[in-house]
């Protein structure tokens, strides 16, 4: 045990009373950041902020009291499959789980966003399922540019 003392020690003298004995107190500490820019420049990592990285807000819409983001196909995400869309992180990290969406490919429907999953730096997965239908898709089709992409 002295062994490991004197290793951990600046002197190779145990130095127990000043630090308590315990080898963490001897560490040194990181500066505190006020922000994430701070700390990626203490890293040196060249680091784009997300906020310049947001591509645009997504379009919503107020359907029974509720904010509904509009993702239009193509532009917003791609289709995996029935129940997942890809996307870029810069735009699909406005999603929330729980958060209810329409589809421009399947524009009858909300869908509820139910998983986020970070397939890599720039690319998110979306977990979805179909929640409510939409009765007036004319109003949708308006908000989304006439078409149905």
């Amino acid at each position: 045990m002295g062994m490991i003392r004197k290793a951990l020690s600046n002197s190779g003298q145990s130095d127990q009373c000043s630090t308590g004995g315990l080898a963490i107190a001897r560490l040194p500490a990181a500066p505190r950041f006020s922000d994430e820019r701070e700390y990626f420049d203490y890293l040196g990592a060249r680091v784009t902020p997300m906020a310049t990285l947001v591509t645009s807000t997504l379009s919503s819409v107020e359907l029974q009291g509720e904010r509904v983001l509009l993702l239009s196909s193509g532009e917003n995400y791609q289709v995996l499959d029935e129940h997942h869309i890809v996307g870029s992180v810069a735009s699909l990290c406005q999603l929330a789980r729980g958060q209810r969406i329409i589809l421009s490919h399947d524009e009858q429907w909300t869908h509820l966003v139910e998983g986020k999953e970070l397939v890599d730096a720039h690319v998110v997965r979306i977990r979805i399922r179909r929640a409510r239908p939409i009765s007036n898709i004319q109003a949708i089709r308006t908000l989304l540019g006439g078409n149905n992409v």
